[in-house]
């Protein structure tokens, strides 16, 4: 069984390779292009929802108070955590959701 889940990801990875390198060679304003950036969108805020969802099972001390100006700039670190950790390396939300997408195209 591992070693089907560790080919499924080897598999996984090695398809999101190539579409990263056939999306770096068309143009920005491809239609393929556009959909690859807003399925890498979409993950990024999936990966936002998590890491959000994540924060705030944690239990806070109390000692400090969380100011509003605190919680935007936490808010949008996230997002900024989230589309670095989608442009590096891909959770596979993006590859699967473009893979099915662009057949429509």
């Amino acid at each position: 069984m591992d070693a089907r889940i560790t080919l499924a990801g080897a598999q996984m990875a090695a398809s999101e390779s190539r579409l990263h390198t056939s999306l770096r060679q068309t143009d920005d304003t491809s239609p393929d292009s556009r959909m690859w950036e807003a399925c890498a969108d979409f993950e990024a805020l999936f990966m936002v929802a998590m890491m959000t969802a994540m924060r705030g099972s944690a239990p806070r001390d109390g000692l400090l108070r969380v100011s509003r100006a605190e919680e935007m700039f936490r808010e949008q670190l996230d997002y900024e955590l989230a589309r670095g950790m989608v442009r590096r390396s891909s959770v596979g939300i993006a590859t699967m959701l473009y893979q099915q997408l662009s057949p429509a195209l």
